[in-house]
């Protein structure tokens, strides 16, 4: 199964991925950006 679909069905374990050990380990503001569609989110998480 891949991750798509894993996150789809509630099987991925986010504790494992990279996106969520730079969150949980930052020393400082996180940037985001998010895609999608055709709209742009930017965004600093503290």
């Amino acid at each position: 199964m891949g991750v798509k679909n894993q996150i789809k069905y509630g099987y991925y374990d986010w504790s494992q991925s990279e996106i969520y050990n730079e969150i949980v380990n930052a020393d400082g503001k996180i940037m985001v950006v998010i895609a999608f569609g055709g709209s742009t989110y930017k965004f600093a998480l503290e």
